[in-house]
């Protein structure tokens, strides 16, 4: 009886493993994040507090590399320029038009499910890493934060072997980060702790290889 049982829980686990492993891409397209949260900055020694919601056009490239042949895991890095449409703070609305570029790049450990001959899921999760600078009045002020990030998409082929429809949305959430202030060759620096979880859907195109 335990031999049989034993057999039958081979076949199981068998029958859920993957049978084809994972594709090598690299993917681009664009993404709405939407971003909600409370946000603490201590800087000079004085801490204020605000709420903060968003929203941002995103433009990225998605990359996954596998760590070998016949392997399902591998390595997913990424690397996009985010521009805010809207954005208010405490409820008060801002034009965000002047606002520069956030930049980003992540790492995230990736797992590829096969699902059909034609489409594949993607699941990862790692870190990712942000900074947004400004230069008013000869004062330059950059803004740095790290964060815990995840994701899941679908890629569905178009009936060829490499070229694929990419879709999918990401979540991260912030671990920390600063703020420094430059002017006159003097830096000053200070500590953010933020609850601003960020929630974008995305789609765009995947060259497998």
């Amino acid at each position: 009886m335990k031999k049989r049982v034993a057999l039958i829980s081979i076949m199981v686990i068998l029958a859920l493993v993957p049978v084809s492993a994972g594709v090598n891409k690299i993917s681009a397209g664009l993404s709405y994040a939407m971003a909600s949260g409370t946000e603490t900055i201590t800087f000079l020694g004085v801490t204020g507090e605000s709420k903060s919601e968003s929203g941002a056009l995103e433009i990225k490239v998605h990359g996954t590399s596998f760590f070998s042949p016949k392997s399902n895991l591998g390595l997913s890095y990424k690397a996009s320029g985010a521009k805010t449409l809207s954005a208010s703070i405490d409820g008060v609305e801002y034009d965000p038009k002047d606002d520069p570029l956030m930049w980003k790049a992540g790492a995230f450990a990736a797992y590829q499910i096969p699902t059909s001959s034609a489409m594949f899921a993607e699941l990862g999760v790692g870190a990712e890493f942000s900074s947004q600078s400004v230069t008013d009045s000869g004062v330059t002020l950059t803004v740095t934060e790290f964060s815990v990030a995840a994701y899941g998409e679908i890629n569905y082929s178009f009936k060829t072997n490499n070229m694929f429809l990419n879709a999918g949305v990401s979540i991260s959430y912030p671990l920390g980060g600063t703020v420094s202030g430059s002017v006159g060759g003097v830096t000053l620096s200070g500590d953010i702790s933020s609850t601003v979880l960020t929630i974008a859907p995305y789609v765009g195109f995947t060259f497998a290889y």
